[in-house]
């Protein structure tokens, strides 16, 4: 019996590399573990799951291994789910209301307004420091934070 690496936390789950079978990693390591590892032993050829990328196996026994894989589990269950979702569709007629349909005498598109909001006079009436334009030199923000000054000054003291 083996006894666990990682006494104080069993839930840790540890993994064989394909390419040394000595050596057992963590599960969140095992793709780091992985590049490192196929550097060290560039003879050893290995093909990788398509369902999962830390599946490494021999090309023989790919398919095989493909079959069996028990990630293959939540891609069948993915496109499954996909393909009763475009069934869903395609039996679906879709309604499209029309305003008329309704039967309501109110109509918001013929309203008109008048007056709206308009962020930049505001600004220019409150008494609130703005920042000078985008992309302006040095001496037109100068300039822009003597008029802010001028600007705010006189809408406190109510001039």
């Amino acid at each position: 019996m083996t006894t666990p690496a990682y006494p104080e936390d069993s839930r840790i789950e540890l993994l064989t590399c394909p390419y040394n079978k000595a050596h057992q990693i963590q599960r969140n390591r095992m793709q780091t573990h992985l590049i490192k590892c196929r550097k060290s032993y560039p003879e050893i050829l290995k093909t990788v799951c398509p369902f999962n990328v830390t599946h490494l196996v021999k090309e023989p026994e790919l398919a095989y291994h493909v079959a069996l894989c028990p990630d293959r589990a939540s891609l069948e269950k993915f496109r499954t789910q996909d393909e009763l979702d475009r069934k869903d569709e395609i039996n679906d007629e879709i309604n499209v209301i029309t305003y008329q349909q309704l039967g309501s005498s109110e109509n918001w598109d013929c309203v008109r307004v008048e007056n709206t909001y308009n962020p930049k006079s505001y600004l220019e009436n409150a008494c609130v420091l703005r920042q000078a334009p985008a992309g302006s030199k040095p001496s037109q923000r100068k300039e822009f934070r003597a008029a802010e000054f001028k600007r705010i000054t006189s809408k406190k003291l109510g001039n």
